[in-house]
């Protein structure tokens, strides 16, 4: 699982906070790692009791104090290590929409209710791919060469290709179910 790094890697800029960590990581699709509140506060946990991040509490008027994660050299070690070795490029499929769509076809009955949800996940996947396009092209327009806005451009382009890829998926369920694709 990747989140640990994720998570060292964010570390590895500025000490923080799990709420920002959890805004920074989940906040939007210029980041690109998602988990909730409690899977961040759960892997900050073990990586203190693994002495990858040390903490440090601050004053939080009429709060509890807050902890600041930092992260330690033994941290740094491990993210350098980790990030060393690539991933596969062709990482396990697991996808609920086609599976779904098999058990339905198996069993002969996709309901209109399926398909009536399927166009509005089309519909709706077609409008984001707009806005990521928007969002890669004023990203580019930016003058900042930053190692920051290079990699908010790659995870949008990342996410830009992913939405591709699912609006392929479906126009080829269609094409498989003799459906006709929605046109809006």
């Amino acid at each position: 699982m990747s989140l640990p790094y994720a998570l060292l890697t964010q570390l590895q800029t500025q000490s923080n906070t799990g709420y920002n960590l959890a805004k920074l990581l989940s906040g939007n699709e210029e980041h690109h790692w998602h988990a909730s509140h409690q899977q961040i506060y759960r892997e900050l946990n073990r990586l203190y009791e693994k002495e990858m991040v040390e903490l440090t509490y601050m004053p939080n008027e009429g709060k509890p104090d807050a902890k600041l994660y930092n992260i330690t050299e033994r941290g740094k070690k491990e993210v350098t290590e980790w990030s060393r070795n690539l991933p596969r490029q062709n990482q396990p499929l697991r996808d609920d929409l086609l599976i779904k769509l098999t058990n339905a076809l198996i069993h002969n009955d996709a309901s209109e209710e399926f398909w009536l949800g399927l166009d509005s996940m089309y519909q709706e996947t077609k409008m984001y791919l707009g806005e990521l396009i928007g969002k890669i092209a004023l990203k580019r327009k930016i003058s900042d060469d930053s190692v920051q806005k290079n990699i908010e451009v790659l995870s949008l382009t990342r996410r830009k290709f992913d939405t591709e890829a699912w609006l392929n998926q479906a126009e080829e369920i269609y094409l498989v179910a003799k459906r006709p694709v929605p046109n809006w």
